[in-house]
């Protein structure tokens, strides 16, 4: 699943870029990421290492249910 806030002015990555997944660790935890997901995340975030001031701060607005 791919989802994000992708702005107009911004174009998105052809899908075959995500057919080439690599493992990342995050948290002690791994998961599978395309090969370009520091320029992922800074063009959908911009500086996304730095957290926004506190009143700029909003969730992503996604109901997450985990099936058996």
């Amino acid at each position: 699943m791919v989802w994000g806030p992708y702005k107009q002015d911004k174009p998105g990555f052809p899908l075959e870029d995500f057919n080439n997944l690599v493992e990342l660790e995050f948290e002690g935890h791994v998961f599978k990421a395309c090969r370009h997901w520091d320029d992922y995340l800074t063009r959908l975030y911009g500086d996304y290492m730095q957290l926004p001031p506190v009143d700029q701060r909003v969730t992503h607005g996604m109901k997450v249910w985990a099936l058996d």
